[in-house]
């Protein structure tokens, strides 16, 4: 059975199926814990994957799984004008 992947232009090889799976764990589970626990989760659950054959990323990264770097630089810059308003108007 071929892994089921898409090729974007840059020519890297992302694995959908095991990187939307992790994508869907780090979102519903692991939120209420520090980087570091998140980091070893997300290692233990890559590393389970390869042992059941699901192809996954290598590093895997919730980021480039869910978002393009523009959009996560259009949000960026909206997170810091929204809270140069807030400094701005919290001081007045």
């Amino acid at each position: 059975m071929r892994p089921f992947t898409h090729d974007y232009d840059e020519g890297l090889t992302i694995c959908i199926a095991g990187d939307i799976f992790l994508a869907a764990a780090c979102i519903s589970y692991v939120g209420p814990f520090t980087g570091i626990y998140r980091d070893r989760l997300v290692q233990g659950w890559r590393g389970r994957c390869q042992d059941l054959g699901v192809p996954v990323s290598d590093p895997f990264s919730l980021q480039a799984t869910l978002a393009t770097p523009m959009s996560i630089r259009e949000w960026t810059l909206q997170v810091r004008e929204y809270q140069t308003d807030f400094i701005v108007t919290s001081s007045q």
